[in-house]
């Protein structure tokens, strides 16, 4: 019936304003049907890319530092990538557990700064790495007597590490290693006062985090946390971003690309090399 109607209005047009008017009606009529479904698959768009974002504490790579404000060369590759992709989503710090639970629970997640592990593989689309790191047990000063130089050597020293960290199967599985001296904790900063203060004898952490600590912490030379053993590196000793499995693959694909050409952009490539030459 609709389509009746409509030939019987066209007749009438091309009866009172003759074939010229048809055309640029007809032309009209294309020009607003183009708008409205490119203005839909914008939407569409927009919203593939809606995404929660989620890290933790770890300086020098995502932290908040003295004036309140995000920082660290993570945040600053992230929110190139957001102008990339045109969002602007809020950037959560939490508790590296309450992060990883959140980005293995929900769809449209991104979690960073995240190494790379085996039994991590299959849990996220893993998108590119961002920065080097390198794992190491500390242990203070005044303890340099009893060196470490194998895992076999740590006896019964209490072991600090952040709960579901990349290292902590390392230790649960490895066989000279006693679970109970495993300590879990929230973040960094707390785990490194309690290795100052003698709450625990040991700590597992970036060698970056460290430093960086140190400096920002001023503790004396006696407390002062010092590398003792490099761990083995796990599949590459990189951090990576990584989107959660149950995100749309296009919305992947699409982030990735973009990522990509953001850490081949000038300004990146500055900043990574200030970054990897800054004595943390």
């Amino acid at each position: 019936m609709n389509v009746i109607y409509f030939l019987l209005v066209l007749k009438i047009i091309i009866k009172r304003c003759g074939e010229h008017a048809l055309r640029l009606l007809l032309a009209r009529l294309i020009c607003i049907t183009l708008f409205y479904f490119s203005s839909q698959c914008l939407a569409i768009k927009n919203n593939a890319l809606t995404l929660r974002v989620v890290t933790e504490e770890m300086p020098p790579y995502n932290y908040i530092n003295d004036k309140g404000k995000l920082s660290g060369i993570a945040l600053l590759i992230l929110n190139e990538l957001f102008k990339e992709i045109d969002i602007n989503p809020k950037i959560e710090i939490m508790p590296w557990a309450r992060a990883y639970r959140i980005s293995t629970h929900e769809p449209n997640v991104l979690i960073f700064s995240m190494a790379r592990t085996p039994k991590r593989e299959n849990k996220f689309h893993w998108l590119l790495p961002v920065s080097p790191t390198n794992v190491w047990l500390f242990s203070l000063a005044k303890q340099k007597h009893q060196q470490i130089k194998s895992l076999k050597d740590i006896n019964q020293q209490t072991i600090g590490i952040v709960r579901n960290s990349s290292y902590v199967n390392f230790l649960l599985d490895h066989p000279n290693i006693d679970n109970s001296i495993i300590i879990k904790g929230v973040i960094y900063e707390s785990l490194y006062k309690m290795l100052v203060h003698g709450h625990i004898e040991l700590l597992v952490a970036p060698i970056q985090v460290i430093n960086f600590l140190n400096k920002k912490l001023v503790v004396n030379k006696n407390t002062k946390p010092l590398a003792s053993f490099e761990l083995p590196v796990i599949q590459g000793g990189e951090l990576y971003f990584a989107l959660s499995k149950t995100t749309p693959l296009e919305t992947v694909g699409f982030v990735k690309s973009k990522l990509a050409e953001v850490l081949k952009s000038e300004k990146i490539r500055r900043a990574m090399q200030a970054f990897d030459n800054h004595s943390y």
